[in-house]
């Protein structure tokens, strides 16, 4: 069964499940990574994750710490990481 149907966002689980759509989701991180909705000392320490162990899930080793994933990319002569979470069944 997947969570992502039109009839379950009428449930009063919005804590729990996350539902939302991806504009929202991008709004709430620029907002997060900004300093606007958590201290800059937070957003510090979110930039750095703690383990990197393999997983069983998803069967890859990523970095991973609060609650996030951290992917680093290459994209022509620039690096950087993207901070995220796959969400439930993968939907990033």
């Amino acid at each position: 069964m997947t969570l992502n149907k039109p009839d379950l966002y009428t449930l009063e689980q919005p804590a729990e499940l996350g539902i939302g759509t991806a504009r929202a989701m991008a709004k709430l991180f620029d907002l997060l990574m900004k300093g606007k909705i958590v201290s800059p000392e937070t957003v510090k320490k979110i930039l750095i994750p703690f383990k990197c162990d393999f997983d069983i899930v998803t069967g890859v080793t990523l970095p991973r710490g609060h609650g996030l994933t951290y992917v680093s990319e290459i994209r022509g002569t620039d690096t950087f990481t993207l901070i995220g979470h796959a969400g439930l069944g993968g939907q990033n």
